[in-house]
């Protein structure tokens, strides 16, 4: 599963935000709405939906057009954590979430918007390595981006080691700031589970740990 997570901004009480959203039921009355799957004072978890008509004109081999109207359905998966710092954590995100902003704006009818978090991926691998075992982990490639070769150059690249990639960087003189993701393969209840941690809060993981991932993400984000 593919998670990214977002700062959300609003001038509005976040609550009255979550509490909207849980009133706002989809049904096959509106063409726009959410399934509520959690909800607290604090936090709701979500499906947005919106059915979307999309209009395909077919030729025949005579250049005779026809329309045809096919109903599709936009779905999103999210969640609402209100703190100090709010955030908006959506699952298997489409190319845009545009269309999710503007509903919930318009449920409360305010200036909702969301900005790109950045977050050190070293610190969720170390947490990683406290809960599963740093035996259990291997890691398999790292991103680093804007690395200085020369006085007019730089690069990034993907780097590989069969021994301790992390070292292996820091003898190539490369800042652990400069690390964009790191490729992890977990090993747990005999199975391999691709890992991946990005600095920019996109995250692949399998859905055995997902829970466990949001909640340490929100817990670095938070300190």
């Amino acid at each position: 599963m593919k998670i990214k997570f977002f700062e959300l901004s609003t001038g509005s009480n976040i609550s009255e935000l979550i509490a909207r959203i849980a009133k706002t039921k989809y049904s096959n009355k509106n063409e726009l709405g959410f399934l509520v799957s959690s909800l607290s004072d604090s936090h709701i978890t979500a499906q947005y939906s919106i059915k979307l008509e999309h209009c395909e004109v077919i030729v025949d081999p005579f250049g005779n057009e026809e329309k045809i109207y096919v109903e599709k359905f936009l779905n999103i998966n999210f969640s609402i954590i209100k703190g100090k710092t709010n955030f908006l954590v959506v699952r298997n995100p489409p190319r845009s979430i545009r269309s999710l902003i503007d509903s919930l704006n318009g449920l409360i009818d305010d200036n909702i918007s969301v900005s790109t978090l950045v977050i050190n991926p070293l610190n969720i691998l170390d947490n990683l390595k406290d809960e599963f075992g740093s035996r259990n982990i291997k890691i398999n490639e790292i991103k680093v981006s804007n690395h200085s070769i020369s006085r007019n150059t730089s690069a990034s690249m993907y780097i590989k080691s069969s021994g301790n990639i992390l070292e292996d960087i820091k003898n190539l003189s490369i800042s652990h700031e400069k690390i964009d993701k790191i490729t992890v393969v977990l090993s747990i209840n005999f199975k391999k589970l691709k890992v991946e941690l990005s600095k920019n809060c996109f995250f692949l993981v399998p859905s055995e740990i997902t829970d466990y991932l949001e909640h340490e993400v929100i817990n670095q984000l938070r300190k």
